[in-house]
């Protein structure tokens, strides 16, 4: 029985490691097109990303173990947020993004942006706050 346990604290201990890791990735658009790879790479899209904040919004997705930091451009993975102190201390961190280096013209479809005169710049979310 003890090992089963050991075995199941190592699993999960694994899995939370594995989810602060793991970037949310979000796209965000861009006014018009990007012209090229070194347009995109040289400041484009870093600015677009670096304006991404937190919208004061925060949503429990599973009780204790799973809540979400809202962003204009979607929700951004924060592990559990208690309160609303919680959030204020852990979303501006999560939500803070940078420049994920993947971007295009065309929008993938499904998404709002989706045949419109707009390109999109994928921003990650931040270092998860230390829970």
């Amino acid at each position: 029985m003890r090992i089963l346990t050991t075995t199941a604290l190592a699993t999960l201990t694994f899995a939370v490691m594995a989810w602060a890791a793991t970037p949310t990735t979000h796209d965000v658009p861009v006014n018009g097109f990007i012209a090229d790879n070194a347009a995109a790479q040289s400041g484009a899209c870093q600015k677009i990303c670096d304006g991404v904040k937190w919208n004061g919004q925060w949503t429990t997705k599973v009780q204790g173990q799973m809540s979400v930091c809202g962003s204009a451009y979607g929700d951004f993975d924060a592990g559990p947020i208690w309160n609303q102190a919680d959030a204020n201390k852990k979303c501006p961190v999560i939500t803070k993004t940078k420049f994920s280096g993947q971007w295009t013209n065309t929008p993938p479809q499904g998404t709002p942006y989706y045949g419109k005169n707009t390109a999109v710049c994928g921003c990650t979310g931040g270092t998860p706050y230390a829970h």
